[in-house]
């Protein structure tokens, strides 16, 4: 990939994929909207598909509590 032409073998771990764009565009995504809407987004049959790439925000978290009182 175009991403991984300065990176050298030494530096393997910091290579870019498919996945790794998938997962970067899928973590975004469920921080800012519906993770229905992103599991129809990135076209899965199945929510644990997307429940691998959602990770809980520290922020969002005090943000849901706050809200709730």
């Amino acid at each position: 990939m175009l991403f991984n032409a300065d990176i050298d073998d030494a530096n393997e771990k910091q290579k870019v994929c498919h996945h790794t764009l998938r997962h970067s565009f899928v973590s975004n995504a469920v921080l800012h909207n519906d993770i229905f809407l992103v599991q129809k987004l990135m076209n899965h049959r199945d929510i644990n598909q997307i429940l691998r790439y959602a990770k809980v925000n520290e922020d969002k978290k005090a943000a849901a509590v706050a809200k709730m009182f």
